[in-house]
């Protein structure tokens, strides 16, 4: 299918030829010829290079938020750390559940033969007193993360005899009891602290989930921006072979006409070569840069083939964008209140804290306070109910136990050892929270740096743009009077070229400088209302640094 530039090329071919078939050509000055020609050449040029940048939409595109929602559905990375904080919330779970209520039962039967004395034996005539006993049992647990446990059970023991006709025996007792630690173990800091370690650890690792899902936006962001960069590079190199054929086209008919040396030919096929072999590496270039961007958005290799091309633009005008004054103070604690990663830091340091003060409070002794009250019950009988009965009949009064229990060892070398390890975690903790901190203080301002100069780039290349094409038009004019060579236009055109490729460079940079930006500083992704928020301005645009 011919192109818009090609189909004008074969017009202005077909009038030059017609134009020369009649004779006239002879009788007019070669300057004003070659300008002619040139001059047909060089506007189609110019208007080549205007319209190349911005390749039309078509339905097989696809836009930037579309990659990004592919990295976030399918990228691995991503996948791999849920795994993680999915693990995180089964530890937290574990942790807590040693504060759940815990049910126990037992029952026991036994059969008891024991011998008798001399006198029993004369005054009974049995030798052995064979009892049997039942003795059923039933409790509660639960331990309170203030360090507090509490064990509310009760038992019922059943005894017959076998041996002399003995009524069978029914006891109950009920009974409430109360542990206190007194020194280890006493207080949430210390009985609860592996489950506010796993909450903390769990935060974290949320945290880290954010920030590697902003990581995984930045590198499609920046994957995206480099095939667009690569497919308009391609558009831009094969108008330049485009125009470089046709030029031959033009000067071989004046050389045919005896206008031009033939001379002229061996550049302009140099030329030509030069310029496809520039667009056959920029075909290769664009390969590359769709399976960065398929990898990036975590898409399988038999997808990545199928990608298609990129419909978005590069972002607007630069000059809409750079607020002033522009410094990368506001930045930084921008950074310091959003980087998702530094926070997890910071929740480590958390957890590496409230395991330093267990490990300070195991050191302690063990001092126990247990109070127990509760009563006792009677019953005699073989049926159901003087076995229940026990349990309100024949009751004395309460029943109270006050005790201390005291644990001490020697040289508790193993709650010295672990305070020693955690100590160092801590630390260890705090001194990568800083070092982190301070890397992104310093990451940040470069980043602000780098969109200045950025910005700045963009404009020198927009204006070295548009001045070429003037100079194109000028350089033009000048053949028309014979002050200019065809070699002279096709040099020009060249470093036409070359502006256009610097300026599409110089997109990219701000484009990558802008999204830069935004993850340095902890902003690339929001917390959403069902996970992490993402939206088009955001990708575009340098954050805001107003309060809320």
């Amino acid at each position: 299918m011919q192109t818009i530039s090609e189909k004008r090329t074969m017009n202005d071919n077909s009038q030059i030829t017609s134009f020369m078939k009649t004779g006239f050509a002879k009788s007019v000055p070669m300057a004003f010829l070659s300008a002619l020609i040139v001059g047909i050449f060089m506007s189609q040029a110019v208007a080549a290079a205007e319209g190349s940048s911005s390749p039309p939409k078509d339905d097989g595109e696809i836009t930037l938020m579309q990659a990004v929602k592919q990295t976030l559905i399918k990228q691995p990375s991503i996948h791999l750390i849920e795994t993680q904080v999915k693990t995180r919330r089964g530890k937290l779970q574990e942790a807590a559940g040693k504060f759940d209520w815990v049910l126990g039962s037992s029952i026991s039967i036994a059969d008891e033969n024991t011998p008798l004395g001399e006198l029993l034996r004369s005054s009974t005539g049995e030798s052995v007193s064979e009892t049997g006993e039942i003795i059923y049992g039933l409790n509660l647990d639960k331990k309170l993360r203030s360090g507090i446990s509490l064990s509310p059970n009760i038992e019922m023991t059943r005894t017959a005899d076998h041996s002399f006709g003995w009524q069978t025996t029914n006891e109950a007792g009920v009974n409430f009891t109360v542990t206190m630690p007194l020194l280890r173990g006493r207080g949430k800091a210390a009985a609860a602290a592996d489950e506010m370690a796993a909450g903390a650890d769990l935060e974290s690792e949320l945290l880290t989930l954010r920030h590697t899902i902003s990581e995984g936006v930045l590198e499609t962001v920046m994957g995206y921006w480099n095939y667009r960069t690569a497919q308009e590079k391609l558009n831009i190199l094969k108008d330049s072979e485009s125009r470089a054929g046709g030029l031959i086209d033009v000067v071989q008919q004046l050389v045919d006409a005896d206008i031009r040396p033939s001379a002229d030919m061996y550049q302009l096929k140099a030329n030509l070569a030069d310029k496809s072999a520039s667009r056959v590496a920029a075909a290769q270039v664009l390969l590359e840069a769709r399976h960065s961007l398929g990898l990036a958005m975590g898409l399988l290799s038999e997808q990545i083939e199928v990608l298609p091309a990129p419909a978005d633009p590069f972002p607007g005008d630069a000059s809409q964008n750079i607020p002033v004054p522009f410094t990368p103070k506001g930045f930084v604690e921008l950074a310091r209140e959003h980087r998702t990663d530094l926070l997890a830091s910071r929740k480590k340091e958390d957890s590496a804290k409230i395991l330093q003060v267990w490990a300070e409070n195991n050191k302690k002794p063990r001092v126990d306070l247990i109070l127990t009250a509760g009563y006792s019950g009677l019953d005699e009988g073989d049926s159901f109910h003087n076995a229940t009965g026990s349990f309100y009949d024949n009751t004395g009064g309460l029943n109270t136990l006050a005790a201390l229990q005291f644990q001490w060892p020697f040289k508790n070398n193993m709650a010295a050892g672990r305070l020693v390890q955690q100590k160092a975690t801590y630390q260890r903790a705090v001194i990568a929270s800083q070092d982190l901190e301070r890397k992104i203080s310093s990451g940040v301002a470069v980043a602000v740096h780098d969109l200045k100069r950025s910005y700045q780039e963009l404009q020198s290349t927009r204006e070295a743009v548009i001045f070429y094409k003037k100079a194109v038009e000028t350089e033009n004019l000048k053949l028309r009077s014979g002050m200019s060579t065809v070699i002279d236009i096709i040099t020009l055109e060249d470093r036409l070229t070359i502006s256009l490729l610097s300026e599409l460079r110089s997109r990219q940079n701000y484009a990558n400088t802008l999204i830069n930006l935004r993850f340095k500083t902890g902003t690339l992704i929001s917390k959403g209302k069902d996970g992490s928020a993402v939206d088009k301005k955001t990708l575009t645009s340098i954050p805001s640094l107003e309060k809320g």
